[in-house]
């Protein structure tokens, strides 16, 4: 079987988990790994009549998918009924967040057989790094995950995955009621903050002006100017100008109770792509 996954990943969880659907699926399958930023937009319409099954992964923004991944999908040429499955990346509960992909994968022909979230250590709050243990605080609330953990166990929960989507046995996610509302309510506020980053997002003194940030955001968000680094208004919230920088220049203007990003996450082994190559 010829298998297709198509991933944006902000810091790296995403395409963790599809390198690990490429694994699960063994030997036995071709795999193709897709990052969506480095391909061509739109796709051609053959594109994704080249595979037997498909994949779609990208991360939780504010308990619904990332404006990056939606919008790839809306611009997805429909196709003759292909089966596929859909997973998503986030540092705590997904509520009802497969539920707005799901459909618009459904609207371009394409069968959803199987979907889940997967939790992996968050990408912001993060407060402390004791060995594989990262401590978060969040507006008084303290907590951690031991990242080796949660990696184990999205192991287990892709390979029950990637077994469904190979059956074709349905394995589906219904969410309560509260779920969905909460979810519902906080899509708004997503579009909403993206643009507002602008003027949360500022480049400090310890700036060296490498140029990372620009050259791996990918919405082309990030310029270097005379002056410094400066933001512009697409931000899709991935953080990984944030994360990413070598010197932990890049920062938010949020107060310290609420955002505390004293430690830097990105998905182990994971580097930004250069958008400039």
């Amino acid at each position: 079987m010829h298998i297709g996954i198509y991933y944006f990943s902000g810091t790296g969880n995403t395409e963790l988990v599809a390198r690990m659907f490429a694994d699960a699926f063994g030997p036995g399958h071709t795999v193709e790994l897709m990052n969506v930023e480095l391909l061509p937009n739109p796709l051609p319409s053959a594109e994704l009549e080249r595979f037997d099954l498909l994949g779609f992964g990208g991360p939780v923004h504010l308990f619904a998918a990332s404006l990056a991944f939606t919008r790839f999908i809306k611009r997805l040429p429909k196709v003759n009924r292909r089966p596929a499955f859909l997973f998503l990346t986030a540092g705590g509960e997904g509520l009802d967040a497969l539920s707005y992909p799901h459909r618009l994968l459904c609207s371009k022909g394409l069968d959803v057989v199987a979907e889940s979230v997967f939790v992996l250590p968050c990408n912001v709050f993060i407060s402390d790094r004791k060995g594989e243990r990262l401590e978060y605080r969040f507006l008084g609330w303290t907590g951690g995950y031991r990242s080796d953990e949660l990696s184990a166990r999205c192991r287990e929960q892709v390979q029950k995955v990637a077994s469904a989507a190979l059956s074709g046995t349905r394995m589906l996610v219904q969410r309560g009621l509260l779920a969905r509302l909460t979810t519902a309510l906080c899509l708004p506020t997503l579009y909403l903050s993206t643009w507002q980053m602008k003027l949360q997002l500022h480049a400090n003194r310890s700036c060296n002006r490498c140029g990372l940030c620009a050259r791996s955001c990918p919405e082309a968000n990030i310029r270097m100017t005379e002056r410094g680094v400066r933001f512009g208004w697409r931000c899709v919230m991935c953080f990984r100008c944030l994360n990413a920088c070598p010197v932990h220049a890049v920062r938010l203007l949020f107060p310290s109770s609420l955002f505390d990003n004293k430690v830097q996450y990105t998905a182990p082994g994971w580097h930004p792509p250069d958008h400039n190559r």
